[in-house]
């Protein structure tokens, strides 16, 4: 699923291809990121950027 709607078109998409060489981000900018999001959930601000 896509929770938060993040990709959004008017038409559908036709997958031309696999990405294999990708590499994810480092798990200690994952934690910043995740570590930033619930400070702001603690101080009562739903914050998402559309």
């Amino acid at each position: 699923g896509n929770p938060t709607q993040s990709y959004r078109t008017c038409e559908p998409l036709r997958i031309v291809g696999v990405v294999e060489d990708w590499e994810g981000h480092p798990v200690e900018l994952i934690r910043g990121m995740l570590d930033s999001l619930e400070d702001l959930k603690r101080r009562g601000l739903h914050v998402i950027e559309d």
